[in-house]
């Protein structure tokens, strides 16, 4: 009995033991699971305050990519703004120095003019108009002796006519100058006069329509060409140039409306045969530096020479090293600047193209040298061909570097600097026609990722109008903050993949 009874004890010890041990166990599971949800729960916590946190860094690190971006484009816009008001105003204050000086070297004309009747003034006063219709302009000396020669009895219909234009043009009286290039017209004997007039006159309508070719219209630049091709062709043909004046470089003012015209629209081989003649003229002549076009005649024909070279449709003989004699005339066409009264920004107006030369230069070595001719460029004032010479010299020397250098965080930062100085600058100042030679088949997409920064700057302008006048819709205003953090993103992480010769040479 007494057996049994222990037995049936230890049964329930037993029993009781075990339920204890099973509510023990299911409570350590219930604590570990609680456990655990917490630990789950905590880390979920800690994943979304990082992730919180790296947005937050994100986006203050975009904001002061951002800011600095936008400083960089401010302080380079201010500083370009600045600078050409500078030269406008030098230019300015030059050109009346000039005219000044002339007109005290004319002076004995004036005095003529103020004390002898008009009758024996005719002949020289024809010479100073027509002179003036040829592009050297009047003074104040021989505009006096003009005006005293208009009021000669029995004066021709026809020297009537081009007193009249010569000084309704002088005193920059358009409306009156175009009158009276209807007058030269109706004389046989002034064609080539009234073309020349005509030519000026069309190629002030066309530069202010972007230089745009015209066919079908009665202006534009096709219509520059044939009125100068019509004046030079009816002057020669009737001998009609003014004689002792060949130092004023008569003429040059309509090499430069035709050379201007096919450059601008990609016509570099017609442009270089014009600006090839302006020189031919500058130098058979010693035309003096006070005319603005000779300088033009040395910018013009380098910029268009230098895009022959290597195009197997040329049909002329060009000089025997191209890009030499290209670099050449450019940098005297920067001193002439200098010479005429311009500044630096004048100056750097011409050298800027010289980068272009560059690029066409065989190995790697370009690249280095590029870079520190468009920063000696900039330095002086920001400009767009510019820009986008160093934006293609930096990016295409990244390619040949090796990343985690200094070098490659050097080139990220030319190509962000680079990028916020474009977005400052308008589309009007690409010159697609031209860009596209110069740069060669080769770098011309660059001119798209250029523009990019520009239509950037563009969009954020519309955003900020859409977010002043419709504060409800802000969609655009965000569409351009994203996609500006993304190309300021890209220009800070431009690849540098290094080993590769970026020119292909």
């Amino acid at each position: 009995m007494t057996d049994n009874n222990s037995n049936g004890l230890e049964t329930l010890g037993a029993q009781f033991l075990e339920r204890h041990m099973k509510r023990e166990q299911t409570a350590f599971i219930v604590f570990i699971g609680v456990f655990m949800l917490l630990l789950i729960g905590i880390a979920v916590l800690f994943i979304y305050n990082g992730m919180v946190m790296r947005d937050d860094l994100k986006a203050l690190r975009e904001e002061s990519h951002r800011s600095r971006f936008e400083a960089i484009a401010s302080i380079a816009e201010a500083k370009a703004q600045s600078q050409t008001s500078r030269e406008n105003l030098q230019n300015e204050v030059v050109a009346q120095r000039h005219q000044t000086e002339s007109a005290r070297a004319d002076i004995v004309y004036a005095l003529r003019a103020n004390r002898e009747e008009a009758e024996p003034l005719v002949e020289d006063a024809a010479r100073f108009a027509k002179a003036h219709i040829l592009g050297w302009p009047l003074n104040d000396s021989t505009a006096n002796l003009v005006t005293a020669a208009r009021g000669a009895d029995g004066l021709s219909k026809d020297l009537a006519a081009v007193f009249d234009y010569a000084l309704a043009d002088w005193r920059g009286g358009a409306l009156d100058a175009d009158s009276a290039i209807g007058a030269l017209a109706t004389s046989g004997p002034l064609e080539g006069y009234y073309h020349a007039a005509r030519a000026k006159a069309l190629y002030a309508g066309a530069a202010n329509d972007d230089y745009a070719w015209s066919p079908a219209r009665p202006f534009g630049c096709e219509a520059v060409v044939n009125a100068v091709n019509d004046t030079l062709m009816t002057l020669r043909r009737e001998n009609a140039i003014p004689k002792g004046m060949n130092d004023k470089g008569l003429l040059l003012n309509l090499y430069y409306y035709k050379g201007q015209c096919q450059r601008k629209n990609g016509m570099a081989e017609a442009g270089y045969v014009t600006f090839t003649e302006a020189l031919q003229l500058v130098e058979s002549n010693r035309v003096s530096d006070a005319n603005t076009n000779k300088f033009q005649a040395y910018h013009g024909a380098g910029s268009t020479l230098m895009v022959l070279v290597g195009d197997p449709n040329v049909s002329i003989i060009l000089p025997p090293d191209p890009l030499l004699s290209a670099e050449r005339q450019l940098r005297m066409a920067a001193d002439l600047r200098t010479a005429w009264g311009q500044t630096e920004v004048g100056r750097v107006g011409s050298t800027e193209n010289i980068a272009f030369i560059y690029l066409r230069e065989a190995g790697q070595a370009k690249w280095d040298k590029i870079l520190r001719h468009t920063a000696d460029v900039d330095s002086v004032t920001s400009m767009t061909w510019n820009l986008i010479a160093r934006l293609i010299a930096a990016k295409e020397k990244a390619k040949i570097t090796p990343p985690g250098t200094e070098t490659c965080e050097s080139l990220r930062e030319i190509i962000f600097e680079t990028g916020a100085k474009l977005s400052r600058r308008t589309a009007a100042s690409f010159d697609r026609e031209e860009l596209q030679l110069l740069l060669t088949e080769r770098y011309a997409p660059y001119i798209f990722e250029a523009e990019s920064w520009v239509d950037l700057a563009e969009m954020e302008r519309i955003g900020d109008d859409v977010r002043l006048t419709a504060a409800g819709d802000s969609r655009l205003q965000s569409a351009s903050i994203t996609r500006a953090n993304e190309m300021i993103t890209q220009a800070l992480e431009a690849p540098c993949t290094g080993g590769v010769d970026a020119s292909g040479e």
